[in-house]
This record gives structure tokens, C-alpha cells and sequence, in this order.
């Protein structure tokens, strides 16, 4: 499973970030922890989680905590070096 390294680098930046509930995102954030999940294709739940958690800076913190010591970074980038390797073949 890829994991999208711009969600990692808005974390490790304390960027409040508000995910979809798809199963690679779910299993990379704990909800209302580090990161919101909302209802995919749901507008209405993204909406409300918005107002709900636009100010709480204790997400922000434990997200930029979450992203600086994520442990994988090497192994991610091996994985997309592959992918675009592959791609240039």
C-alpha cells in the first residue's frame, strides 16, 4: 500500500488535515487524534467536521508529532523511486 507522502509532510508541518475514510488513509491516522476522517463523498460530514475541529491546536500538535517521527520515510521513498523507475522502463 502507497502511503501519500503530502498528507505525511502536512503533518510533520502541524497542517490540521481532514482525510476521506478510504482504507489506506484510515490505516495511516488516528481520527481526531492526528488528522480528521469524514465520509467519503459525504460534503455534509466534511462540513461539520470542519466547524467542529478548525481550532483545535491539539490536533495540529499530535499531527506534527505523528510526522516527524514517522518511521518509514526511507521505505516510502524506495517505493515511489520503484514506481517511477518502472515507469521509465
Amino acid at each position: 500500500m502507497l502511503i501519500p507522502v503530502a498528507l505525511l509532510e502536512a503533518m510533520a508541518r502541524g497542517t490540521l488535515c481532514f482525510v476521506s475514510d478510504l482504507p489506506n488513509l484510515r490505516s495511516l491516522v488516528d481520527d481526531g487524534h492526528n488528522a480528521i476522517v469524514f465520509e467519503k463523498d459525504n460534503i455534509l460530514d466534511l462540513k461539520q467536521k470542519i466547524i467542529h475541529y478548525i481550532d483545535d491546536v491539539g490536533i495540529r500538535e499530535n499531527a506534527y508529532k505523528f510526522g516527524q517521527e514517522f518511521p518509514d520515510y526511507p521505505e516510502i521513498a524506495q517505493k515511489y523511486l520503484s514506481i517511477f523507475q518502472s515507469l521509465s522502463e
